[in-house]
């Protein structure tokens, strides 16, 4: 398998196994009786984390490989949604409840985040390390697709899924992601080798003029 496939395959599945939940947050909230607000913050939490880490883990990846990192974002993203999933059943059992439930729960999604955030940051530069300049623009767009196509399809299996419980479209994205790290892990190869790592990365100011349009034009595109 062509390594810009399983790129696009690793991102559609990671988007995928995201969007599966959108729409069974709502009733599986008010299930658990949760508020609007407290849901609001798994999602905001989620991206919090997503804002904060995924530069270090793209630092990470220039020191310990791309790979490394980009399996370790697929399965903390597996094991976080496992544990929202356990948490969720245990305030269905009762065993968890209120504040305490919520905790947990938020716990489960800033985890998801934190791990998550590596996966797009490593696979582009995964996909930079491979690719020759001309073609760049080219395989970046087609990794852009594959969000596209995971925001298409995931809503709908979510609720496809959730007629057999509320719990099994989550149980299905941490395994969906546990199945595409088997697959990074058996298939994609290295593409940067011990003597092109780099020991301490120098680090890049949210302030540089060189990015601060892209910022703002990504923050637009985003809250739009």
């Amino acid at each position: 398998m062509k390594p810009l496939l399983l790129l696009f395959l690793t991102l559609f599945n990671s988007i995928l196994g995201l969007s599966v939940l959108f729409p069974i947050l709502g009733p599986l909230s008010r299930e658990l009786g949760l508020s609007e607000v407290q849901v609001g913050l798994f999602s905001t939490g989620y991206a919090l984390m997503q804002f904060i880490l995924a530069a270090y883990w793209g630092r990470r990846s220039e020191v310990v490989g791309r790979k490394p990192i980009l399996l370790m974002g697929i399965l903390g993203f597996a094991a976080s949604f496992f544990l929202f999933a356990l948490f969720a059943w245990l305030g269905y059992q009762q065993v968890l409840s209120g504040w305490g439930l919520f905790g947990c729960l938020l716990f489960s999604r800033l985890l998801g985040g934190a791990f998550s955030s590596a996966t797009l940051p490593t696979a582009q530069a995964y996909l930079a390390d491979i690719t020759p300049r001309e073609q760049r623009t080219q395989n970046f767009a087609i990794l852009g697709a594959a969000f596209g196509l995971g925001v298409i399809f995931g809503p709908a299996i979510g609720a496809g899924l959730a007629h057999f419980g509320l719990l099994v479209p989550v149980v299905f994205s941490a395994s969906l992601a546990l199945l595409n790290a088997l697959f990074v892990w058996w298939v994609l190869p290295e593409s940067r080798k011990a003597q092109e790592r780099t020991p301490a990365p120098s680090s890049l100011s949210w302030a540089d003029p060189r990015i601060r349009p892209l910022l703002l034009i990504g923050l637009s595109i985003n809250l739009a």
